[in-house]
């Protein structure tokens, strides 16, 4: 199989690429970038880096030169300040990848989607089959590029869309170190954890999913949630955590909360879960409870602060490839600010 990836410098598009390394029946693996920098660190790592913005059309023609067969476009902005540039990025990115898939007549796509498609339903389960409704503008983005892709499914597209939800892993940029900040800075209190209950999806429990998807030609109807199977309840966890999140004392303290995480974390806290049945009977299993995959990442984040006395070796193994070309990628930057 030779398997394109976009947003593969990104936390998921990162951990698929990876992911896809380990199959033996990936023969080739390509990526998307903008940059060069991040076309060498890739090629480091064996993968083919093709410099495209998938928002410029005529860019992708490049891709022809590459024999690929599928396509999992997981690129995409969680928030912009213009929204116009998040359209631009969402939208059209997914209007002009699916043009080219379709004219290529590649053997599937997998589109990965969002719940945030749903979630604005005021429903403790959410389900498949509940009507589009969103509460951000991301939300209402990804709805916007999921109808191109059914549209283009109805002309002939093989696709499969995924809708994870919030995803956690070792590797996480977005909600879970902010979380961990504003509680280490004194912004909310350490109680805050006990009243958290949480439907996540770890971040290898989604990559197994999209690769279980390639092999999948029955999902190409309908749409998957994908969430982990269990739920988190963060006061089992609360005794682990205490002496590394207590907070710094006063004069570091801050009042309120920045930007728009007070109502990113009212969500959070929104007894929602997330109806994954359609998944399972397509025959997926989960390869790690949720319990594990939460206890690895809380291990990862403390490990990197020199404070993990239950320290996971797997954990450490996920991170070295990926830190590895992280560190690469900055001496690539600091090697081409020094002059001559």
């Amino acid at each position: 199989m030779h398997v394109l990836v976009t947003g593969a410098t990104g936390f998921i598009g990162g951990a698929l690429i990876d992911e896809l390394g380990r199959d033996p029946l990936v023969s080739k693996r390509y990526a998307t970038v903008r940059q060069k920098p991040q076309a060498i660190a890739l090629k480091r790592r064996g993968i083919i880096a093709v410099s495209v913005d998938l928002s410029r059309k005529e860019e992708l023609l490049r891709l022809n030169r590459h024999p690929i067969d599928l396509v999992c476009h997981c690129a995409g902005q969680m928030q912009s300040l213009e929204q116009t540039r998040l359209a631009m990025n969402t939208i059209e990115s997914t209007r002009n990848l699916c043009a080219w898939a379709l004219k290529k007549k590649i053997r599937r796509m997998i589109y990965l989607s969002s719940a945030a498609v749903i979630s604005g339903n005021l429903r403790a389960l959410l389900t498949d089959s509940l009507p589009y409704r969103a509460h951000d503008a991301y939300g209402r983005a990804k709805i916007e590029a999921e109808k191109i892709v059914l549209a283009y499914r109805d002309q002939g597209l093989p696709v499969v869309v995924l809708r994870p939800c919030s995803v956690y892993g070792e590797q996480d940029p977005h909600f879970f170190p902010s979380i961990i900040f504003l509680i280490k800075s004194g912004a909310i209190p350490l109680s805050f954890f006990r009243r958290m209950r949480w439907h996540g999806l770890y971040i290898r429990n989604l990559t197994a999913a999209i690769r279980f998807a390639l092999r999948q030609e029955a999902m190409e109807q309908g749409t998957y949630l994908t969430a982990d199977k269990e739920k988190i309840l963060f006061r089992e966890y609360e005794s682990l955590v205490s002496g590394y999140l207590k907070p710094r004392g006063a004069r570091h303290r801050k009042r309120g909360f920045p930007g728009n995480i007070e109502e990113r974390l009212s969500l959070f806290l929104r007894p929602q879960g997330y109806a994954i049945t359609r998944l399972l009977d397509a025959g997926f299993i989960h390869p790690f409870s949720a319990q594990e995959a939460f206890l690895d990442t809380l291990s990862a984040f403390i490990n990197r602060a020199g404070r993990n006395p239950w320290a996971c070796r797997r954990s450490r193994r996920v991170l070295s490839e990926r830190e590895r070309s992280a560190r690469g990628d900055s001496l690539i930057r600091k090697s081409r600010l020094q002059p001559g």
